[in-house]
């Protein structure tokens, strides 16, 4: 704005100097005056202020995955896990039982891992470790007769995952649950095939 009014200060000192110099225009002089008066000529514009802009609206959080937002799905979660829990606990104990089956071990490990990663989702959204309950106490039936026990829980199991997951909110627990369920549906299948080669 400062060199605006010094620019037109100058141009009116030139043309009052000029006037001086030469009162009457001439054919040959190179130079032209610019004869509009200062008071005619465009202001300069002024720069728009803009007003205030209200404060960016920032978007809520999207919520965490296996966070706090997810409490809620806590009781299914140790349900779940609960019944893994119990899976491990009876291969095991079966595992003792018949030490030549090598089906029994494997499973077991398997059931382990299920059990391990419902209780490491449960950590991250409760901040406690989880109990495992008490084990189960076995019965005399026989091996054919436990393990047919076992098939029917893994194919109920698979399909509480499967629910779990359709019911769920929580993307992390989604996969989980669904990974878990075909989980189950494998040992299902181990065990059927067991069966069929006895």
């Amino acid at each position: 704005m400062e060199e605006l009014q010094t620019g037109a200060l100058d141009q009116a000192a030139f043309q009052r100097v000029w006037q001086r110099v030469m009162p009457e225009p001439r054919p040959d002089c190179p130079f032209t005056v610019d004869t509009v008066p200062l008071s005619a000529q465009p202001a300069a514009p002024v720069p728009a202020v803009q007003p205030p802009q209200p404060p960016l609206q920032t978007a809520p959080e999207p919520p965490v995955c296996l966070g706090e937002f997810s409490a809620k799905e806590l009781p299914t979660l140790e349900r779940l896990l609960d019944a893994t829990e119990e899976g491990v606990q009876t291969y095991q104990a079966l595992a003792r039982r018949w030490r030549r089956e090598t089906l029994l071990p494997t499973l077991a490990r398997e059931k382990r891992r299920q059990a391990k990663r419902l209780a490491a989702a449960r950590f991250l959204i409760a901040g406690e470790q989880y109990a495992s309950p008490a084990a189960p106490r076995l019965s005399n039936e026989s091996l054919a007769l436990r393990l047919r026990g076992r098939f029917l829980a893994e194919q109920r199991l698979a399909l509480d995952f499967f629910s779990a997951a359709n019911a769920s909110s929580d993307p992390c627990l989604i996969d989980l649950y669904r990974d878990i369920g075909r989980d189950c549906q494998d040992c299902a299948k181990a065990l059927r095939t067991w069966m069929e080669t006895r």
